[in-house]
């Protein structure tokens, strides 16, 4: 491997420099507990617990979009799905079970709702999820405004229990992200998935079916927000109306940091996942830090802007190291 080709791969593979770089910054101001399996169990914990959120954001801006409502569709989801499991009024484990299977179907059909909006009415992705976010935002508060507990222990195990002392959660999210990274990059789906990012209108006509491939990728994120509701519900151990509000920050600066362009079209699943674990790694950084609550929401909208710039930055790297290679 040459000097160009180091380059490039460290340009493309960024994430994972800032990753060690954080985690070391951390280790050093906190060398007696940072570095402890049980606060790298956490790491993966919470990684795991925001990463299906991550993944949902990650999937709207490769085909080429946005989508702001991921946060609101688990509120939504997780929810309508707790209301109509307390009428059940059985703890049993069936009903656990028909909770998982509806909260998925829920958040699918929220998905569904952009997928027709962007994707076959050719609304603008950025304001037409904004009306979602506002849409599922109320509807939670509608549904019910107070918390909801009792749920079925199998409904909150995938989120909330443990697997042999591991969290049941990083099992779950590296088979799915494993699974969804060969989707994404060696199906006709993913490769699809990408040149409608890239450019929509010459993957149309190049004849692909650009309405459907976006109907697809925002029915996709609102499935992975269903699998982030279930994380989210068995962290907490109920269902608060506030559930993920402002969470899609969160998930925008994951997917980004970790190469997915706000442009469209590019960024692979293994990079998000460095993107997730940069999230967690920080956060379980501040709160060993002991860093107030308020500061830590002031970072987050730090990290956005962080993103972007180091979105910007990348693309810029990549354009000018490519065009040098062309003979």
């Amino acid at each position: 491997m040459n000097r160009y080709e180091i380059t490039l791969t460290m340009v493309r593979n960024f994430i994972w420099i800032l990753d060690s770089a954080i985690f070391l910054v951390f280790f050093v101001l906190r060398p007696s507990s940072f570095g402890t399996l049980n606060n790298i169990h956490y790491i993966l914990y919470y990684s795991s617990v925001l990463g299906f959120g991550v993944i949902a954001e990650a999937i709207a801006l490769i085909s080429g979009n946005f989508d702001l409502s991921v946060g609101e569709n688990i509120g939504f989801s997780a929810m309508l799905t707790a209301v109509i499991l307390k009428s059940f009024n059985s703890p049993s484990p069936l009903v656990g079970v028909i909770g998982i299977v509806l909260v998925l179907l829920i958040s699918t059909g929220l998905g569904l709702i952009n997928g027709i909006l962007v994707g076959f009415l050719n609304l603008n992705a950025f304001l037409a999820t904004l009306g979602t976010y506002l849409l599922f935002f109320w509807g939670t508060l509608a549904i019910r405004s107070t918390v909801v507990y009792g749920l079925p222990e199998v409904f909150l195990f995938l989120g909330g229990g443990k697997i042999g002392g591991v969290w049941a959660s990083i099992f779950i999210f590296f088979v799915v992200i494993a699974f969804f990274h060969f989707i994404l990059r060696y199906t006709r789906f993913g490769i699809k998935l990408y040149a409608v990012g890239v450019d929509k209108r010459s993957s149309h006509m190049l004849g692909l079916n650009v309405n459907r491939i976006t109907f697809y990728a925002y029915l996709l994120a609102g499935f992975f927000a269903g699998l982030a509701a279930l994380m989210y519900v068995g962290l907490v151990g109920c269902v608060p109306p506030q559930l993920a509000d402002g969470t899609i920050f969160d998930f925008f600066a994951g997917a980004v940091l970790g190469g997915v362009s706000i442009r469209g079209g590019q960024g692979t699943l293994m990079g998000v996942f460095g993107g997730i674990l940069f999230m967690g790694i920080t956060r379980s950084g501040l709160i060993m830090l002991g860093i107030d609550p308020n500061v830590v929401g002031l970072l987050s909208g730090f990290l956005i802007l962080v993103a972007i710039i180091i979105d910007m930055l990348r693309n810029k790297a990549l354009e000018k190291m490519l065009s040098r290679r062309q003979p």
